[in-house]
C-alpha cells in the first residue's frame, strides 16, 4: 500500500470521509450536491489561500477570511498529511484562519497528493526544513467527538461534526 492509499485508509477509519479528485473545480457539484443533502444554504467560506484558487462557481455563494462560528460550511487548505495516521497539518496564518478548523459544523479541507508523508517524523522534517514556526500547527485526525456522556462517542462536541478531504491530484 503506497503513502496515499494508506492516508486515506486511515482517515476513513478516524470517521473522516474522503474524496479523490484531480483538480479543485472537481469538488463543487460533489458539494453542491452535500448541502442539498444536509438542506445547507448555498453558502461556502474559504479561507483566503483557497480563495485564490477557486473556480467560478455560479450555484455557490462565496466568502472568505475568519469565522466567528457563524458560516457552517467552510474549507481550509491543508499544508500536509500524515499517512501512518490519517492526521491532516494546518498552519495557522493569514491564509488558513485556525478558527476555520474548529468552529463551522461542515469543514472542507484540500490537499494534495504530493503533500502527503509518512510519518510524523517526516512532519518535523518538514517542519524544521520551512523555518520558522507559524503560530499554531494544528494536527487534526477526524471530526470532533467526545464520549463524556454515557462513554457514548458523539461528533461535534468541541468542532466539527463532519470532516472532508478532498485528496487533489
Amino acid at each position: 500500500m503506497n503513502t496515499v492509499e494508506r492516508f486515506i485508509e486511515t482517515l476513513t477509519a478516524n470517521a473522516a470521509h474522503v474524496s479523490c479528485i484531480r483538480q479543485l473545480d472537481e469538488a463543487i457539484p460533489l458539494i453542491e450536491r452535500f448541502m442539498q443533502e444536509k438542506a445547507l444554504p448555498p453558502r461556502l467560506h474559504l479561507s483566503p489561500a483557497l480563495q485564490r484558487e477557486w473556480p467560478v462557481s455560479n450555484g455557490i455563494t462565496l466568502s472568505h477570511g475568519t469565522t466567528d462560528g457563524t458560516h457552517k460550511l467552510c474549507a481550509s487548505r491543508a499544508w500536509a498529511g500524515i499517512a501512518d495516521t490519517g492526521t491532516l497539518v494546518l498552519l495557522s496564518g493569514p491564509d488558513n484562519p485556525t478558527r476555520l478548523n474548529f468552529l463551522p459544523d461542515y469543514h472542507l479541507v484540500f490537499l494534495r497528493k504530493d503533500q502527503i508523508v509518512a510519518d510524523k517524523k517526516a512532519i518535523w522534517q518538514k517542519l524544521e526544513q520551512q523555518g520558522a514556526l507559524p503560530r499554531a500547527v494544528n494536527f487534526i485526525s477526524g471530526p470532533s467527538r467526545t464520549a463524556d456522556i454515557e462513554q457514548t462517542i458523539a461528533l461535534g462536541a468541541h468542532g466539527p461534526r463532519f470532516l472532508w478531504v478532498f485528496v487533489e491530484g
